[in-house]
């Protein structure tokens, strides 16, 4: 698919010596399927590259190559703004002469993009030799036999940049050119549309920057993770939690009787003695009226007996006196008791008979639960799961919901062999007594804790739930 200058040229002169050779179509073909072939290698060649510059080089090199030449350069003006001087392929130019050649090479350009096509230099229109002085000039400076310069123009006629190629005129290397440069003018400018800016490419940059360096900190994290990883922590078993009382005192309705008032609801503290409840004294009053009647009544006939010497009628008059009078004494007894207070110091847990004053009470109907204050059972439902895990005095913190900003610590007392049902979860109750001196805790507060365990690796401590759950799964 390459071929060299001389190839080309031999073509050229075969093509153009013997007017009447019947080789020539063929000759004439075999050309511009190479200049074809070229054309297509340029285009993929450029379809790998985004950048104008690397693009540019791209160009310069296989121009070269496929020309079998030295020096080519190529000339773009980005976006119709100031010249850029792209590349040359080869054979470069001394560093003391690269600012004048660049000036020329400018010149050239301009000068060709005011003409439009294709000008080269020694011109075989005499007339026109003028118009290219600036290709006469370069061709001198770089010591060239010729400079053939191809004008790089959009649809509007506008010069967007130049080809110039440093060869000795010639028809092949013209129809080369003729064939390229549309195609190069197209593949760079389609480059240019889709290249990223200054920003984007400091952005682009950075990003690489930052990947390279996140390559690096991600194997220096997994490094470290590693030997994390390894290291012995304390297993810690997260469990909720409720408040209970550690005893309970209930009071309980001595007698039956009509609730007077209620003078505590759930949640108020009280002081042992403290008044709770009455009871209402007045059917017991009417009660006792009636018993001491019957007992004066009982009197005068067992006096009456005594006078009539009916001993025996007057021993049994004497036993319903003495009934009465238990009973009387009975009666008394209760309306001497209609105030029910609190057996304890403590905090009221459960009863709440405001709204129910004046209904009738039955003897041992429970009215108020009363529970102390100053010590607390933490119980503890530990999952299923975790209960291997959990021992007798293992430490344990925890904190309630209605005091977020305190914690209090303690340790296991107990932990139940049954496991009981707690909100659709088996779960094993452990119990923790705990200290509470400013009376701040109450029963039924819930919360969470953690329970303090023995000591693996951080691995076991993350993963074990999930590799036993897996192994079973695989068993199953």
């Amino acid at each position: 698919m390459v071929e060299s200058k001389a190839s080309l040229t031999k073509n050229s002169q075969a093509t153009g010596g013997r007017d009447s050779d019947p080789r020539e179509p063929m000759e004439s073909a075999r050309v511009q399927m190479r200049v074809l072939a070229a054309a297509i290698e340029i285009q993929c060649e450029l379809d790998r590259h985004l950048d104008p510059t690397e693009a540019a080089d791209v160009v310069t090199r296989l121009i070269a190559r496929h020309l079998g030449i030295d020096q080519v350069w190529l000339l773009w003006r980005p976006a119709a703004k100031a010249s850029v001087f792209r590349a040359s392929h080869h054979q470069s130019v001394a560093a003391s002469d690269a600012a004048e050649v660049k000036l020329m090479l400018e010149s050239v350009a301009e000068e060709v993009g005011v003409r439009g096509g294709t000008a080269k230099w020694p011109s075989s229109d005499l007339g026109q030799r003028h118009a290219t002085l600036t290709l006469k000039q370069l061709a001198k400076r770089i010591s060239s036999a010729g400079v053939t310069a191809v004008s790089l123009q959009d649809t509007d006629g506008i010069a967007r940049g130049a080809l110039i190629v440093a060869t000795a005129t010639d028809e092949t290397v013209d129809q080369f050119l003729d064939t390229v440069g549309p195609l190069i003018f197209g593949k760079l400018s389609a480059i240019e549309r889709i290249a990223p800016t200054r920003v984007q490419q400091w952005i682009g940059s950075l990003s690489s920057s930052a990947n390279r360096s996140r390559r690096r900190t991600g194997w220096a994290v997994a490094i470290i993770a590693c030997i994390v990883l390894l290291l012995p922590f304390s297993y810690r078993v997260s469990v909720e939690l409720e408040l209970q009382p550690v005893q309970r005192r209930f009071v309980a309705v001595g007698f039956d009787g009509v609730l007077k008032t209620s003078n505590v609801r759930p949640g108020d503290q009280v002081d042992s003695g403290e008044l709770l409840a009455t009871i209402d004294s007045r059917e017991i009053d009417f009660q006792l009226a009636g018993v001491q009647a019957e007992l004066h009544q009982a009197n005068q006939e067992r006096m009456g007996l005594m006078v009539e010497h009916d001993f025996a009628g007057s021993k049994i008059a004497a036993l319903e006196v003495d009934r009465l009078q238990l009973q009387k004494d009975l009666l008394e007894f209760r309306r001497g008791n209609l105030e029910i207070r609190s057996p304890i110091d403590g905090v009221v847990v459960s009863g709440d008979w405001k709204e129910s004053e004046g209904i009738p009470m039955k003897r041992g109907e429970t009215l108020f639960e009363i529970a102390p204050l100053g010590k607390m059972r933490v119980e503890l439902a530990v999952p299923e799961i975790d209960y291997s895990m959990v021992r007798v005095d293992m430490p344990v913190d925890f904190y309630v919901h209605a005091l977020p900003g305190k914690s209090f610590a303690g340790k296991i007392d107990s932990v139940h062999p049954r496991s009981e049902l707690r909100d659709q979860q088996n779960v094993f109750v452990g119990e923790v007594v705990v200290e509470d001196p400013d009376h701040l805790l109450r029963p039924g507060m819930k919360g969470r804790a953690t329970i303090t365990s023995t000591r693996h690796t951080l691995a076991w401590n993350l993963f074990h739930k999930a590799y036993y759950l897996m192994r079973n799964a695989m068993r199953l």
